[in-house]
């Protein structure tokens, strides 16, 4: 239900409930990245340091979609940081 979705100033958007079909995962320390088919980015996690991408810092338990111009074709992550 899209009533359920936040959205951020950045763009981004915390979805309630969402199904995609996920073609790989990184993980750092205390955050993740999911990349789907069709190439978008999802990230969850701890942003304390700006792993997530998001412009401001915030804890987040759920995947969060991140707005990108382009079609992601691979994702990465470090100890504190991502690379899509």
């Amino acid at each position: 239900d899209d009533d359920d979705d936040e959205e951020f100033e950045d763009g981004s958007i915390l979805l309630s409930a969402f199904e995609v079909s996920i073609s790989s995962i990184a993980c750092g320390e205390h955050h993740a990245l999911a990349l789907t088919k069709d190439g978008q980015v999802f990230v969850s996690g701890d942003n304390r340091k700006g792993e997530l991408g998001l412009q401001k810092t915030v804890r987040s338990g759920m995947f969060i979609h991140i707005p990108f111009s382009t079609i992601a074709t691979s994702v990465s992550a470090g100890l504190h940081h991502s690379v899509v």
